[in-house]
């Protein structure tokens, strides 16, 4: 996930038109990153999402769907 955020942060604002792309192509690994309670990796996914949630103008239903996710990790911890 270190290397995803890492190109995601290189190419922030640049490329407006690609951003719905990566969110198709990154959902699968994030959500992996995610779910997995002995991740190492929830900070960096959780970057990851931000990326593509502040270089866009609206909220995509994909992105949507993370929500119950991360509300029912906090509510956990």
């Amino acid at each position: 996930m270190t290397a995803i955020r890492r190109i995601l942060q290189s190419i922030s604002g640049k490329y407006s038109d690609l951003y719905p792309q990566l969110e198709t192509i990154l959902q699968q690994p994030i959500l992996e990153a995610l779910n997995d309670p002995r991740a190492t990796a929830i900070d960096e996914a959780l970057s990851c999402l931000a990326e593509l949630l502040f270089n866009q103008p609206q909220i995509s239903t994909q992105m949507w769907n993370y929500f119950q996710l991360l509300v029912n990790s906090l509510m956990s911890d």
